[in-house]
């Protein structure tokens, strides 16, 4: 089967700063993918894709200001595997592990999901 993904990843953290305080950070991942999904059984399958993607990441400046950094449109990849556990009328209902992988001028940035 042919697929088509749209796949955004928003990352809320704090880091430590050299002054021990802290900063609250958010990345943020956008990917296009187009790939395939293959079904070994009626209810497990393995997909890939490959696409393009984009990174932003931000601080909060202050309370209600974010600066931040936005990357160009990079070479990115996903893989994924899933069982459906509920299948009805063509619909279903399953568990997927996922992840996605960019390659941009930092070096190859990961993430990962299970859902």
């Amino acid at each position: 089967m042919i697929t088509a993904e749209l796949a955004g990843v928003v990352l809320l953290h704090e880091v430590a700063t050299t002054s021990g305080m802290t900063t609250q950070e958010r990345n943020e991942d956008t990917n296009l993918f187009v790939g395939a999904q293959y079904f070994a059984t009626r209810a497990f399958w393995v997909r890939i894709g490959a696409g393009s993607g984009c990174t932003r990441a931000a601080t909060w400046a202050s309370a209600t200001a974010l600066a931040g950094t936005s990357s160009s449109p990079d070479p990115a990849s996903v893989v994924g595997v899933g069982l459906d556990v509920v299948q009805w009328r063509g619909w279903s209902f399953g568990m997927e592990t996922m992840s996605i992988g960019m390659l941009n001028r930092k070096g190859l940035l990961s993430t990962s999901a299970s859902c």
